[in-house]
């Protein structure tokens, strides 16, 4: 029963995969046995010991998830209700890098993937395709779970913006939706002394859980003008363009990527 990483990663296909680890276990299939060590109970049990314990579906859920990144079956469970498992599928890829679509971001908001790889070859990025975009996921060489790099709600941000002062030379603000709810946070903070013409501002941008979404570096290059860089938490480059006429509250946007 071994996964494909290609398959539809839904709530009710995984479900099959674990009831049939089961099958394979009373079989005494050896990858059944590889799939249970990833099981702290069993990551130094033989053959013959994983062979000889009575395995429960719970346990077979849990080596289920382990095996597509999840931390265990409950965590799988939440994402399906939260709407982030998609209940009939969506289909995902793997790749062992990335990089973001050549373009500005307002228009285009994809990272496409670079370097397609093989199962056997160990997955870094998973990539799931969802009705709004690309989710995109971020693995270690055995396969675990590490973070969210990008989700498409992550483009979703307050429009109503609330000012206030955290602390010396750093300022923060919450931006709100049409019901007042919190939809992400911004800090500022001057890499320059803000007295000066030219001068670097770091924007760090969060979700409503508090999760790092962007960092955006502005230089200001001019009175009316700043160069900006946006980077994703890994520091991978989004886009880069300048702004202008920044007292008059209009972008002109040219894209350097």
């Amino acid at each position: 029963m071994k996964p494909s990483l290609h398959d539809t990663p839904s709530l009710d296909h995984l479900d099959k995969q674990a009831r049939q680890l089961l099958a394979e276990h009373k079989r005494a299939d050896t990858f059944a046995f590889c799939q249970l060590r990833r099981l702290p109970q069993f990551r130094e049990a033989t053959d013959a010991e994983i062979a000889a314990t009575k395995v429960t579906l719970a346990q077979a859920q849990d080596a289920v998830a382990m095996a597509y990144g999840y931390l265990n079956w409950a965590l799988v469970a939440e994402l399906a209700a939260r709407g982030m498992i998609a209940s009939t599928g969506g289909k995902f890829t793997f790749f062992r890098d990335y990089q973001w679509a050549t373009g500005d971001r307002f228009s285009t908001g994809k990272c496409v993937g670079v370097g397609m790889i093989s199962p056997a070859d160990g997955a870094y990025f998973k990539f799931i395709a969802l009705p709004d975009g690309d989710r995109v996921e971020q693995f270690d060489a055995d396969g675990r779970f590490i973070r969210v790099v990008h989700d498409p709600a992550d483009g979703i941000r307050g429009e109503r913006r609330l000012h206030y002062q955290d602390e010396a030379g750093r300022r923060m603000a919450v931006l709100l939706d049409e019901s007042g709810a919190v939809r992400s946070r911004e800090t500022y903070t001057y890499l320059s002394n803000p007295g000066k013409p030219q001068r670097l501002r770091k924007t760090e941008v969060f979700n409503a859980d508090g999760r790092l979404l962007e960092v955006q570096i502005a230089h200001r290059t001019g009175p009316a003008t700043e160069d900006v860089r946006i980077t994703d938490v890994l520091g991978k480059l989004k886009s880069a363009f300048t702004r202008m006429n920044l007292h008059l509250g209009r972008d002109n946007i040219r894209c350097d990527e």
